[in-house]
C-alpha cells in the first residue's frame, strides 16, 4: 500500500522549463525559434537512506530511490501520474527537503540528471549537477544548472587589452626616441643567466693534453696525431666528444667523459669516464657497447677494449633440423638429424635406422660456422651401432663422415659435441626446431 510521507518531514518544490533553440520557422519574423524540450529529469539522493526517530508516524528509515519527472508539451517539469507514468500531472515536483528537522541526515543533496529527446536528429545535452532543497522552498532548475563559460573576450576585456597595447606602443616610441638621441650609448646591460653548451671547442696541439683540461665545457677532437696515450686520451687516433664537468664546489674536482665516434666497420660507440681530485687523475673506466645480431640465430657482441674490436660473448643458433640434406649416399634416410651451436661449441644428434653394415659413411660438407678444428683427424664424436663403436668426424674444411670399427648392422646413434673456431655463421642449415631459449 502506497501512502504519503509523515507530515512532519518537510518538503520543497522543484520547478523548471526547458526549450530547444532552432532556426527561424514559418512565422512572421526572422528571429530564431524555440520548441519545447521533451524528456526526463531524474533526482537521485546522495544518501542511500534517510532515518527519522521522531516522525509523525513513528521511528522509520526511508530508503531512497531516484525520482523521475517528465516535461509536458510546453517543456515544463511535471510529476508523472503514478498510475500512468506517461501522463502529464501538475507542474513542479515535491521532494523531501534536504534540511528537514525530523531526519538524522545532514549536508546531503540531490544529483539532478537530464535525458532529452532528440530534436532535428540531435540530442540536447545538459550536465548533471547537485541540488539543495530547503524546507518549503521553490527551486527553479534554471537557477541551479551550471552556467557555461566561454573562452572568448567580452567588451570590457577587449577594451582593457586595447588600452594596454596603446600604452606599450607609446612607451616603445619613447625608448626609440631616447636611443636615437644617444642616451643609451656605452651602456652595458645586465649579464644574463648562463646558458647550455654552445659549439664544442676543438682540441688540437697543446690543448689536447687532457690532464691540463680542467675548465668545464664541451670539447671535440678529430681523428689524428693529437689523440695519443701520452696526451692521456683513452685510445689512439680516434676522435669524438669530450665533456668536462665539475663535481664539487671546490676547484680541481673534475669528471671527464669521452665518447669516441662509431667505428668505420661496425659503428660501435665507445665511452670512457675518469675523475680528478686536485692534481690526481684516476684511470679511465671503459663502458663497452653491446650489439645483438639475429641474422643467424642470436649473437651478442661486446666491444673489446684491448683488441679494439667486437668480441662474441654469447651465441645460440637453436636446434636446426638437417635430416633433409645430411646424407650423400643413396638409400639411407633418417627421421632425426639435428645440429646446434652455442658459443664455440657445436652439438650434433643423428639417428640412422637399421640397414646394411658399412665401414665409412660420407656426409655432406658442413657449412661455415659449424666446421671442426684444424688437424689431420678434425673433431671427433664417438658413435655406437649395435655392439660396435665408431667415430663421427668433421674437419676444418667441413668434410664430415662416420667411420665404424665393426660390421654389425643396427641403429646408428650419434650424439655429442665438438669445438669450432669458425666465426659466427651468416646463414643456418636446415630448418628451425622450436625457438632459442631466453636464459
Amino acid at each position: 500500500m502506497q501512502t504519503s510521507i509523515p507530515s512532519n518531514i518537510t518538503t520543497g518544490r522543484v520547478v523548471g522549463r526547458f526549450v530547444v533553440g532552432v532556426a527561424d520557422g514559418p512565422d512572421e519574423d526572422e528571429r530564431p525559434d524555440v520548441v519545447p524540450a521533451q524528456g526526463r529529469v531524474t533526482f537521485t539522493p546522495t544518501v542511500p537512506h534517510i532515518p527519522s526517530l521522531d516522525s509523525s508516524d513513528g521511528s522509520m528509515t526511508i530508503l531512497t530511490t531516484p525520482t523521475v519527472a517528465v516535461l509536458d508539451e510546453n517543456g515544463f517539469l511535471v510529476a508523472p501520474d503514478q498510475a500512468a507514468p506517461g501522463f502529464e500531472g501538475r507542474r513542479g515536483l515535491l521532494l523531501i527537503a534536504t534540511d528537514s528537522p525530523h531526519i538524522l541526515v545532514q549536508d546531503w543533496t540531490y544529483t539532478v540528471s537530464y535525458d532529452f529527446d532528440p530534436v532535428n536528429g540531435v540530442k540536447p545535452v545538459l550536465a548533471s549537477h547537485p541540488l539543495t532543497l530547503l524546507t518549503d522552498a521553490v527551486r527553479d532548475l534554471t537557477e541551479a544548472v551550471d552556467v557555461p563559460s566561454s573562452p572568448g573576450l567580452g567588451t570590457e576585456q577587449a577594451e582593457a587589452l586595447v588600452a594596454r597595447a596603446e600604452a606599450a606602443a607609446t612607451a616603445a616610441a619613447s625608448v626609440r626616441e631616447d636611443a636615437d638621441a644617444g642616451l643609451f650609448a656605452g651602456a652595458e646591460g645586465k649579464k644574463g643567466d648562463p646558458g647550455g653548451f654552445a659549439q664544442a671547442t676543438n682540441l688540437t696541439g697543446a690543448a689536447a693534453q687532457l690532464d691540463d683540461l680542467l675548465t668545464p665545457g664541451l670539447y671535440c677532437a678529430n681523428d689524428g696525431a693529437d689523440i695519443t696515450l701520452a696526451n692521456n686520451w683513452p685510445l689512439v687516433g680516434v676522435g669524438g666528444t669530450l665533456q668536462v664537468t665539475q663535481w664539487s664546489t671546490q676547484p680541481g674536482y673534475i669528471i671527464q667523459s669521452f665518447t669516441a665516434r662509431g667505428g668505420k666497420t661496425d659503428g660501435s660507440i665507445r665511452h670512457w669516464v675518469r675523475s680528478c681530485n686536485p692534481a690526481e687523475w684516476q684511470p679511465w673506466s671503459f663502458f663497452p657497447a653491446t650489439r645483438t645480431d639475429q641474422t643467424a640465430g642470436r649473437a651478442i657482441y661486446m666491444r673489446n677494449e684491448l683488441t679494439n674490436r667486437e668480441q662474441l660473448i654469447y651465441g645460440d643458433t637453436g636446434w636446426r633440423d638437417i635430416k633433409a640434406d645430411i646424407l650423400e649416399v643413396t638409400g639411407i634416410t633418417t627421421d632425426n638429424a639435428r645440429i646446434c651451436r652455442v658459443g664455440s661449441e657445436v652439438f650434433i644428434a643423428i639417428i640412422l635406422p637399421s640397414s646394411a653394415p658399412y665401414t665409412t659413411l660420407t656426409l655432406k660438407s658442413f657449412l661455415s660456422g659449424f666446421r671442426g678444428t684444424a688437424g689431420s683427424a678434425g673433431s671427433r664424436v664417438i658413435t655406437s651401432r649395435g655392439g660396435n663403436t665408431g667415430v663421427f668426424l668433421v674437419s676444418s674444411t667441413g668434410a664430415a663422415s662416420i667411420v665404424q670399427t665393426g660390421s654389425a648392422a643396427g641403429e646408428l646413434n650419434i650424439f655429442g659435441s665438438y669445438r669450432t673456431t669458425d666465426p659466427w655463421p651468416t646463414t643456418l642449415p636446415g630448418t628451425a626446431v622450436g625457438t632459442i631459449p631466453n636464459l
